[in-house]
C-alpha cells in the first residue's frame, strides 16, 4: 500500500492518505506498524556498551532483579533460623520467657522482673546470658 501510494502521489504518503487507501484508522494502522516492527536479537551476556547499551558488564548483570533475595542466603538464612530455633527450645525456661516476653512482645525488663519476681538486674544478667549462648551457636553454625 505505501508503494503504491508513493507511486501514484509521485512522493511519500502521508499516514491519513495510507490509512484511507487501507480502509483504516491512523491509530490502527501504527498499531499495524508497530507489530510489522523487525525485531531485534541481543545476547544478554553481550558487552554491555554494546547496542546502544553503557550500563555494566553485561545486559545480564544489568537486568538482575535486586528485590529477589538470593537462593543461596535464603537457604543459609533458613538454615540459621531453624538452628536458632533448635537452641532456643535447649534453653531454660526462665530464660525461653524472657526472650519471649522482651523480644516478641516488648515488655521491658522492669516489668519482666514484676512478672517474675525477681529483680530487673537479675532478669538483664538471664537474658545476656540466653544471647550469648544463642550468639555461640550462630557463629558456629556460620562457620562449618
Amino acid at each position: 500500500a505505501i508503494c503504491e501510494a508513493e507511486q501514484d502521489l509521485g512522493r511519500v504518503p502521508t499516514d491519513l492518505e495510507l490509512s484511507e487507501r487501507l480502509g483504516i484508522a491512523v491509530s490502527e494502522l501504527d498499531t499495524w506498524r508497530k507489530a510489522a516492527a523487525p525485531v531485534r536479537l541481543i545476547s544478554l551476556d553481550a558487552e554491555a556498551h554494546q547496542d546502544g547499551f553503557n550500563g555494566g558488564s553485561s545486559l545480564h548483570g544489568a537486568m538482575r532483579d535486586e528485590s529477589q533475595e538470593c537462593v543461596r542466603a535464603a537457604m543459609e538464612k533458613k538454615e540459621l533460623v531453624q538452628i536458632l530455633t533448635e537452641r532456643m527450645a535447649e534453653l531454660p525456661t526462665l530464660q525461653k520467657r524472657i526472650l519471649a516476653l522482651y523480644y516478641f512482645e516488648g515488655v521491658q525488663f522492669s516489668e519482666i522482673a514484676v512478672v517474675f519476681g525477681i529483680s530487673a538486674s537479675r532478669i538483664c544478667q538471664l537474658h545476656k546470658e540466653a544471647v550469648l549462648k544463642l550468639g555461640s551457636c550462630m557463629r558456629s553454625a556460620r562457620q562449618s
